[in-house]
């Protein structure tokens, strides 16, 4: 929903499929990436990957905290 609020009402179909694609994307990888670390580093480097994605994810929202949706009509 993010996706078609933050875009145009005619790139609302393109901003809601390239989000959803990022995340099964996302899901696809992340098994794959946090494989790698547990096999090679062990769960405790497994955990810390987890809080350092959680810290960056929290601060590029904090970014966008203030941010509001335009339409393209204003623009």
């Amino acid at each position: 929903m993010a996706g078609a609020e933050f875009g145009s009402g005619r790139a609302a179909a393109t901003a809601n499929g390239l989000t959803g694609f990022f995340g099964y994307m996302g899901a696809i990888f992340s098994g794959f990436g946090v494989g790698l670390i547990t096999d090679n580093f062990g769960w405790n480097h497994a955990i810390f990957f987890y809080i350092c994605c959680a810290a960056a994810s929290l601060f590029f929202f904090m970014l966008n905290w203030s941010q509001t949706a335009q339409s393209s009509r204003h623009r």
